[in-house]
């Protein structure tokens, strides 16, 4: 019994760290920052019942604007934090740190199932709690977190080959943010992996199978979820929905046939408004050509070279910030980490490996193509499969005594460097002469 408590101590004191970390002064700052005047905001509408929120082409409160360039489930949980807690801060960040423990947690299971080891699941864990750039984004009202975990969800259940309730996950991802599309990459090495394994006879009956597999539960189950994180909008009633209504779309005329002689006319209409929300929603992300100072290109995202200002507060002659910035010690090391890992998997390809160079890939390099403005927090999903992969380089380091010293003094580098930005990171009033100090390079003011 002692034993078993005693293997299991580990990972709740890995448990405490990111329950703490998240959620000790969750509910600060006590107002909106960042595009929480967007996610959060649209939240607390949605909440009150305002169609608007789900609308795009309403004129909001100054300083705010109604957030439709992203599906609605995340912001469903943000309303669901403030009907437990209240319309405050607290509530609408509350499901995001939940979600910020939750990514963790299932790095650590996830680790354990790929590399069946103790050393990789806790160190990839304790990278990610001491992470810097998924600590910020885990305590404000935005996606992110809320789509990577879903995303996580989903590839366990991969793993375990439980289809139905990988698409069921994999829909609530892309629910709340489209960049779980990425996720296909994954699929596609998975599968082709599973097909190379097989004789030339059982590929016959593995193509049949998966002919089934995923249209059903990869590609119509996904579908289903996202029309349905939509569904509180079908309550809630507006007057002027018709006359917003792109009656020029082929697929709302199609939509507008087939539906009217089976459902309401009000239920067709808003399921043409879905239709033309996600419209918009597309040539928002394609077309957008706005600039923003912070804004920085992919390739310079592990290289940490533009972070992004959040929030700022001054209290008397001290100041406090919020800074998407990544842990150095974590973001600069991943580069060789991931060079690593390449190596070794060009040596000797396995499959637990190259899944998760897939998933780091995946996540990261789409954005080279990508027409909008981009911003490092973008470079989010590639995180926990970056810290996996430098935990396998680390373990390989793990192996003498000299080896442990190494990965000892690189872990308490990691942790020295979380507790060094925390209060830039965190809200924490400093004075202006010890802020100076975060500023190492230009690119970082």
């Amino acid at each position: 019994m002692i034993q078993k408590l005693l293997k299991l101590l580990p990972i709740a004191l890995i448990l405490f760290l990111a329950i703490f970390t998240r959620f000790w002064r969750l509910g600060i700052p006590d107002t909106y920052h960042f595009d929480e005047v967007y996610h959060a905001f649209t939240a607390k509408e949605m909440l009150l019942g305002n169609p608007a929120a789900w609308e795009f082409w309403n004129t909001p409160p100054a300083g705010f604007a109604y957030e439709w360039t992203h599906p609605p489930l995340a912001k469903l949980f943000m309303a669901g934090g403030m009907i437990i807690f209240g319309i405050n801060p607290f509530g609408w960040r509350f499901f995001g740190a939940l979600a910020g423990v939750g990514i963790i947690f299932l790095v650590y299971l996830l680790t354990r199932k790929l590399f069946h080891s103790q050393f990789i699941a806790l160190v990839a864990s304790l990278l990610l709690i001491f992470e810097n750039l998924l600590f910020v984004q885990s305590r404000i009202g935005m996606n992110d977190v809320y789509f990577m975990l879903f995303m996580l969800i989903a590839l366990w259940f991969l793993l375990s080959r439980k289809y139905a309730l990988t698409g069921l996950f994999w829909g609530l991802s892309l629910a709340s943010k489209w960049t779980a599309i990425y996720f296909i990459f994954i699929f596609a090495f998975f599968f082709i992996n599973e097909y190379l394994q097989k004789t030339q006879e059982e590929r016959k009956l593995f193509i049949k199978k998966k002919f089934f597999v995923i249209p059903i539960f990869l590609i119509g189950l996904p579908l289903i979820i996202y029309i349905l994180s939509y569904s509180p909008f079908f309550f809630l009633n507006d007057p002027t929905i018709p006359n917003h209504i792109d009656t020029k779309s082929i697929v709302v005329q199609i939509e507008q046939t087939l539906c009217q002689p089976i459902f309401s006319r009000n239920f067709c209409d808003k399921l043409a408004i879905v239709w033309n929300v996600n419209q918009q929603m597309y040539w928002y992300h394609t077309r957008l050509s706005a600039t923003h100072p912070y804004q920085s290109l992919w390739y310079t995202w592990p290289l940490d070279l533009r972070p992004v200002y959040y929030y700022v507060g001054n209290f008397g002659d001290k100041i406090a910030q919020i800074y998407a910035i990544g842990n150095p010690a974590i973001f600069w090391a991943g580069i060789f980490g991931i060079g690593f890992g390449v190596y070794n998997f060009i040596k000797k390809p396995r499959f637990n490996l190259g899944l998760v160079l897939t998933g780091f890939f995946a996540f990261w390099l789409p954005w080279a193509l990508s027409p909008r403005i981009m911003f490092i927090y973008h470079y989010l999903p590639s995180i926990p499969f970056l810290a996996i992969i430098l935990a396998f380089s680390l373990e390989k380091i793990w192996k003498n005594r000299i080896g442990k010293i190494l990965v000892l003094c690189y872990l308490f580098l990691v942790i020295t460097a979380f507790i060094f930005f925390y209060p830039h990171i965190a809200a924490i009033p400093v004075s202006s002469t010890f802020n100076n100090n975060y500023f190492w390079f230009n690119s970082w003011r």
